[in-house]
């Protein structure tokens, strides 16, 4: 113990250093035996403690249901499981999916067609349907058409957006971040969110009268009143079947035209991932987010509930996120969020 005191009393930044060391392995290795339990698909061997406690401090943080662990930290016993059931999922598939192409229920003045992407092949059937699944059959309540059909035109200035509320994940935070819509529009959005957790989690509200504040979207719904409610979820839903995705969309958007009754809602497309990502990950994939935009897009009914598919302003003719726009194939880089904002000027209803 006096030989310790020594050595800190002499040499206190080496003796720091070695200390910190100690203690970041130990939590490191904690960590995989205590909070990282969840994570045993990752390979510890390759990965470093600490890199790997990081996944498990996330976790803890935002609360997830579902954690993305990257194909290139996963065992390799773990990444053959899942091509043995990907193999069989396509081998009990009735017919070989590909892009869904376009088409609305209602007129195309009334909504943008579900922008198509190339499918590469790579895509995980289990999570998808045939493409001939029809998800909404209604022909009565808010879902369904009623003859009435209002047309998408351009914004005669951004004061069209200062009643508006826009609900989302970390894209929507990027759009209230970096494009030109900042101040001018109510956001509620978080890293993370999704259909699933939106009803229970809190989100950020960043007011244009200033007010800064989380809610619970019910709570914000009780208390603040829009004439025009856009959604935007669906990345961080990719592991959940197409079907339960579609279902718990709809119940959001069935819950938010309940309590906002008189509120135009707009469904928006999620944004497609870059051509590297879509050709190589088997569940964050054009030909399933083509699927899951199809789906959503059967809510809209033109009246008052609206779906807009803005991939056209960022992607190219395959359908793929452009590359130079992105810097991890799913998020837009920070001057380009102005594509987005300018698609959502001209895509507006009155």
């Amino acid at each position: 113990m006096d030989y310790l005191k020594k050595l800190f009393k002499n040499m206190p930044l080496t003796m720091m250093i070695i200390t910190s060391m100690i203690i970041v392995g130990s939590f490191g290795l904690i960590s995989q035996f205590n909070i990282l339990k969840k994570f045993n698909v990752i390979d510890t061997v390759k990965q470093p403690c600490l890199t790997i406690s990081l996944y498990g401090v996330k976790d803890i943080l935002n609360k997830d249901e579902e954690v993305y662990i990257p194909d290139s930290m996963k065992k390799k016993s773990v990444l053959e499981a899942i091509r043995i059931k990907e193999k069989i999922a396509t081998e009990k598939a009735e017919k070989k999916l590909g892009s869904l192409g376009t088409g609305l229920r209602i007129p195309v003045t009334s909504g943008n067609p579900v922008c198509s992407a190339k499918d590469y092949g790579v895509a995980n059937k289990s999570l998808l349907v045939d493409d001939s699944y029809i998800f909404n059959s209604d022909t009565t309540g808010a879902f369904a058409t009623n003859g009435t059909f209002k047309n998408l035109t351009k914004a005669k200035s951004d004061d069209y957006f200062s009643d508006a509320l826009f609900i989302g994940d970390s894209r929507t935070v990027g759009l209230y971040m970096f494009s030109n819509l900042k101040g001018k529009v109510n956001f509620f959005c978080k890293e993370s969110m999704n259909v699933f957790n939106l009803p229970v989690k809190e989100l950020d509200y960043h007011g244009v009268n200033g007010e800064e504040s989380p809610y619970i979207l019910d709570n914000l719904l009780n208390t603040h009143q829009f004439n025009k409610i856009y959604v935007c979820l669906g990345i961080n839903e990719m592991y959940r079947n197409v079907v339960d995705y579609y279902n718990a969309y709809r119940n959001v958007i069935h819950s938010i035209k309940d309590k906002q009754p008189n509120a135009m809602i707009f469904i928006e497309g999620n944004m497609h991932v870059s051509q590297i990502k879509s050709s190589t990950d088997a569940t964050f994939n054009n030909t399933s987010l083509v699927q899951r935009n199809k789906a959503i897009s059967e809510l809209a009914n033109g009246r008052d509930i609206f779906y807009i598919d803005m991939n056209p302003a960022v992607c190219d003719s395959d359908g793929n996120l452009i590359g130079d726009y992105t810097t991890d194939g799913v998020h837009l880089k920070a001057n380009y969020y102005r594509l987005w904002s300018d698609f959502l000027r001209n895509n507006v209803v009155y």
